[in-house]
């Protein structure tokens, strides 16, 4: 979340929740890519081009059982993803 505050230019708290609601117009306006950053880039893309984006905080209960994911890996993958969609929506 800090990585892409820094980039947005705003605080934002969760990079990867899917807890978002879209007017139409911006899911049309944006041209999205498949990828494991997804989450993300539904958050990067429409603040850096100047929509109105905003949080709804979602809790998040303990997990039972243990992940099956390596959270270095998915740590390194969304950090990616948020890079590359700070750097493409940048460059234009």
């Amino acid at each position: 979340a800090l990585l892409a505050s820094a980039l947005i230019g705003r605080r934002v708290r969760d990079t990867t929740t899917g807890m978002r609601a879209y007017r139409r117009e911006v899911i049309e306006a944006i041209e999205w890519t498949e990828n494991t950053g997804l989450s993300a880039e539904l958050l990067m893309r429409p603040a850096l081009r100047g929509y109105d984006v905003r949080e709804v905080p979602i809790p998040y209960c303990e997990r039972k059982g243990e992940t099956k994911l390596d959270p270095v890996r998915g740590g390194a993958a969304i950090a990616g993803s948020i890079i590359r969609v700070g750097l493409e929506e940048r460059s234009g």
